[in-house]
Parts: C-alpha cells; sequence; structure tokens
C-alpha cells in the first residue's frame, strides 16, 4: 500500500512538472516570440525575471494545448475515439474564443469543424509545430507506449496531416514517457530507447536530425551552436522539425538544469514560446515538479489555465474520475476567455511597438 501510493506520488509529480514545465518556457518565452536572437537580447535582455508585463507573464496557446489535451484525456480515460471527440470540442471553444494567436493549420482545422466537416478531414497538409505541443502531457500520463502512439496519431492529424508532425510530436511524448519510465542521467540512454520505440521512415528528416543531435551531445555543444548547425541562426521557426530537435536538445545538454534548459531555448529566438514550452515540458517531467525552482511559476498570472490549477488537473491525470463532467477543472469558465484573450492581444500590441524603437 505504501509503494503505491509512493508511486502515485511520483507519477503525479511528474505529470505536474510537465504542465508546470511548459507553462513557465511558455510564459518566459512569450516577450520574445519572433524575435531574431540577437534583437531579443538588445531589446529584452536576459529572459528572466519575465519580460511580459513588469516582472509578470501570462500563458499562450503552447499552454493552452497542453491543458485541453489533458482534460481530454481525463474525460476519454484515453480512449482514442472519446479523446478526439473531445479534443476536436475542446478546441471549438477555444477557437470561439479569439485566441490572439494561432498557427495557421490549427485555424483551419477549428474552421472546418465548425461547419460540419468530420474530424477525419480537418487537418492540414502542414507540418508546423502544434502536435508537439500537445504531446509531453500525453507521453508522460499514458503508461503503454502503443496506446501513446495511437494518440499521438489523433492528436496530430486533428491538426496537421504531414507524417513529420506526426513524428515529431511523437519524439516529444517518447521523451516525456522516458522521463517518467527511466529517469537516467545519460542522454544516450534516451537515443537507445528510441531505437527500440520507434522506426522512422527512411526518407524522414528526423533520422539524419537525430544523429547530428547525438553527435552534437556528445561534443557537449550548446544548444545555440546546435540551432546554428541545423539552419537556425536567427531563430528556431515553426516548423517541427527544427523546433523537435532544439527543444530536444536543450533538454538533454542540461538533464538536471530545468531552468537552463528554458533559458537555452529562448537565447535561441524565433519560435521561442512554443521552443521552450516543449523542451519545459520535458525538463518539468524529467526533475519532477518539486525540483523545479518556485521563483519561476510564481509570477505567471493568467484565467482560466493558471498556473495554480495545474496540480489539480495532474492528480486527476494520475487517479481519473469515474466522472469526469462534474469535475471542478473542466468546467472552465469559457465565457471569460475572450476577456483574458483580449488582454494578451492588448498587452502583444504594446511588445510589437516597443520592438520598433531602438537598440537595433
Amino acid at each position: 500500500m505504501r509503494n503505491s501510493l509512493e508511486r502515485n506520488k511520483a507519477s503525479i509529480n511528474c505529470i505536474h512538472g510537465c504542465l508546470a514545465g511548459g507553462a513557465i518556457g511558455d510564459s518566459l518565452g512569450l516577450a520574445f516570440e519572433g524575435l531574431s536572437r540577437e534583437r531579443g537580447k538588445n531589446i529584452l535582455g536576459y529572459p528572466f525575471p519575465n519580460r511580459l508585463l513588469f516582472g509578470h507573464g501570462m500563458v499562450s496557446d503552447d499552454t493552452e494545448h497542453a491543458c485541453m489535451t489533458a482534460i481530454s484525456l481525463i474525460k476519454s480515460h484515453g480512449d482514442p475515439k472519446i479523446f478526439e471527440k473531445e479534443l476536436i470540442s475542446q478546441l471549438r471553444i477555444w477557437f470561439l474564443c479569439l485566441p490572439p494567436a494561432t498557427g495557421i493549420a490549427t485555424a483551419k482545422a477549428c474552421l472546418k469543424s465548425l461547419i460540419g466537416i468530420t474530424p477525419k478531414r480537418i487537418g492540414a497538409n502542414s507540418a508546423g509545430n502544434g502536435p508537439a505541443m500537445r504531446a509531453a502531457v500525453i507521453g508522460c500520463t499514458i503508461n503503454n507506449l502503443d496506446a501513446i502512439k495511437r494518440l499521438i496519431k489523433v492528436s496530430s492529424r486533428l491538426t496537421h496531416t504531414d507524417q513529420r508532425s506526426e513524428d515529431g510530436a511523437l519524439l516529444i511524448a517518447l521523451g516525456a514517457h522516458w522521463s517518467r519510465k527511466n529517469p537516467e542521467k545519460d542522454f544516450r540512454l534516451f537515443f537507445n530507447y528510441l531505437e527500440t520505440s520507434i522506426k522512422l521512415s527512411e526518407d524522414s528528416p528526423f533520422r539524419d536530425g537525430l544523429k547530428s543531435l547525438k553527435d552534437s551531445l556528445a561534443e557537449k555543444q550548446n544548444t545555440l551552436l546546435f540551432a546554428e548547425k541545423i539552419g537556425s541562426k536567427r531563430g528556431v521557426s515553426g516548423f517541427i522539425v527544427p523546433t523537435t530537435l532544439a527543444a530536444l536538445h536543450a533538454w538533454l545538454a542540461n538533464l538536471n538544469n530545468f531552468e537552463k534548459t528554458v533559458i537555452d531555448c529562448i537565447l535561441c529566438g524565433g519560435d521561442t514560446d512554443t521552443v521552450a514550452a516543449i523542451a519545459g515540458s520535458l525538463a518539468g517531467a524529467y526533475v519532477g515538479y518539486d525540483n523545479i525552482p518556485k521563483k519561476l511559476g510564481k509570477k505567471i498570472i493568467d484565467h482560466p489555465f493558471s498556473y495554480k490549477r495545474l496540480s489539480l488537473l495532474a492528480i486527476d491525470l494520475e487517479q481519473p474520475p469515474s466522472n469526469a463532467e462534474n469535475q471542478p477543472w473542466l468546467g472552465i469558465r469559457w465565457i471569460l476567455m475572450p476577456f483574458r484573450n483580449l488582454i494578451l492581444v492588448l498587452l502583444i500590441l504594446l511588445h510589437s511597438l516597443r520592438r520598433m524603437g531602438p537598440p537595433y
């Protein structure tokens, strides 16, 4: 009985760390999104404390997608068909609340769903990084590897039908799953785990990408140098391949240092909130919530996906309630989301105006 309780606590700590780590990476990276590494450094300097609003921050679609995925997992109890239904329902409501930023493929999928097109036909032929935003929470919550693959396929193809997006999302999910099952300190063991868990097609860009990643880690290169090596000299784009590889590198290069994992992603420039959110999810799952520096999350102010409520979500993911419909977390006050989104839009506009000024 005692061993069972300890295992539950460890699992909840891992899931909570995954969600909280993603939210921290998302929040810290949001102010730097779209800036090259040089411009971000000149205007905003070091990523901590939070640069969005006087040391405080909010989260973006990265955290929202992770939370919606978690809610769908709870309500479906991991059943792929129910999970698909719940996730698209969450995405529709989220889209109607006018999020200030969303990927083109995700927006198209939501619009198609709203006009009655079936989930099997709403995904766009895109290799964007949306599926990777939803992947880590699946990997650290679900025990069975085959079940993870099925759920990743469902989650990915709802919005992105390109095989590269599914492969990238699966790699992130496997990273979170390895973090929960095998908290080893040697990054090479993660690559051994990948070899037995996934088979990439001969033409997959991840085959060469993972080799470059492993070589870079063996040479103890930092993430900035690795990003340059894979063609992201000015910043990591929203394309799934560099996003996945950069996030994995930042995490594996700093396995026991959550803060450095997130900061290294942000300093790369580009799609900083997404890359830092994905890497933060992996790092958080690896070290566990209890080992994430408390100072990094305490300044996040947001609703309804608030940082403080992520623990409730983690508990329900590890111990799904029999009647998920009645759970307080699942009764998100969607009616407040448009007003919250308006505040975020205004903050983004203020940052856009600031970016027009010196130093150049």
